[in-house]
């Protein structure tokens, strides 16, 4: 693999979202759903650990808060040990809405339209791959926090 190969592969991992996250539900924008996702992963997470593990500039995360709070996404509360910080958890009431068996099928439904020589066998292996980087990643994130 050379630089284009991984130029190309983030490029088509960008369109996969975009698009898997269209077929889901056309109300939440990339970045939301993002952080929505890192919120229901990490329950009790802070503004700063949603900022170290996405990328996310801490105002745009801190305004997507808001909004989701406003919404009630989201559960905001007191940390016990720090006053000045807030521990930030999914409300239970939306997790179904975010199913990950609906994010496959989407997945899956988009590969088919972006990639459409792919068997469904290899569909399936690209959506164990991504999976499993996701995984690799998030634990090397997880790890950083500590």
């Amino acid at each position: 693999m050379d630089f284009s190969d991984l130029h190309y592969l983030s490029r088509f991992l960008r369109d996969l979202t975009i698009q898997s996250g269209m077929k889901i539900g056309k109300q939440i924008a990339p970045t939301e759903r993002m952080i929505l996702n890192d919120i229901i992963h990490h329950k009790g997470t802070t503004v700063r650990d949603i900022v170290k593990r996405t990328g996310v500039a801490q105002s745009r995360v801190s305004t997507i808060v808001r909004e989701m709070q406003l919404h009630d996404a989201i559960i905001i509360t007191p940390n016990p040990h720090d006053k000045r910080q807030k521990n930030i958890q999914a409300n239970p009431s939306i997790l179904g809405l975010v199913a990950t068996h609906k994010l496959d099928t989407a997945i899956t439904d988009t590969l088919s339209e972006q990639a459409p020589h792919l068997s469904g066998r290899q569909k399936k292996e690209v959506l164990e791959h991504i999976t499993a980087l996701h995984s690799l990643l998030s634990r090397a994130d997880k790890d950083q926090i500590k």
